[in-house]
Parts: C-alpha cells; sequence; structure tokens
C-alpha cells in the first residue's frame, strides 16, 4: 500500500489527479514515463491490465510537476477510467 497522497477530481469529462509523493520521482529514460510510474504507484492500481494502463497513458497530460508531487489530467468522456480507478481503490 502506498502512503503516497493522491486527490481525484472529474468534471467535464476530464479526470484530474493531484499526487503528493512521499518519496521524490526518480526520473530516468521519459520523463513522461517517469511521472506516471509514481502516479501508478500512488494510485496503487498495480491490478490494471497493460491494455488498460497503455490507455491511460494515452489520455494523460502531465499539467505540472515538481520531485515529490504531479498533476495529471485525463481526458475521459465516458467515465470509464474514473471508475475502473475508483472500483480499484475501493
Amino acid at each position: 500500500m502506498s502512503t503516497d497522497d493522491v486527490y481525484i477530481r472529474y468534471g467535464q469529462g476530464v479526470l484530474t489527479l493531484d499526487c503528493i509523493f512521499k518519496d521524490e520521482i526518480i526520473f530516468g529514460g521519459s520523463l513522461f514515463q517517469s511521472i506516471m510510474q509514481a502516479v501508478f504507484k500512488a494510485l496503487n492500481i498495480n491490478k490494471l491490465s497493460n491494455d488498460f494502463k497503455k490507455r491511460l497513458l494515452n489520455a494523460a497530460s502531465v499539467n505540472n510537476f515538481t520531485k515529490t508531487s504531479a498533476e495529471i489530467d485525463v481526458n475521459d468522456p465516458d467515465n470509464e477510467i474514473s471508475q475502473a480507478i475508483i472500483e480499484l481503490r475501493g
């Protein structure tokens, strides 16, 4: 279980994830991939299929970030990504 904090908001077809990480993001290779791996860990959604993670990655954009936080917007007009995340987080 992650000790990171994730705040989830949904509106107008966009899922916003505000993440505050306990540890700094480890940047290596792709900046976007590094941030999203930290977001996946914070969300505790390791159970998601690779296809779903790919769909999430394709719909996501990073609004801003620091070494210990990130704000991610996910284009989710059909609400499917939001529902899956909420169900998996319990």
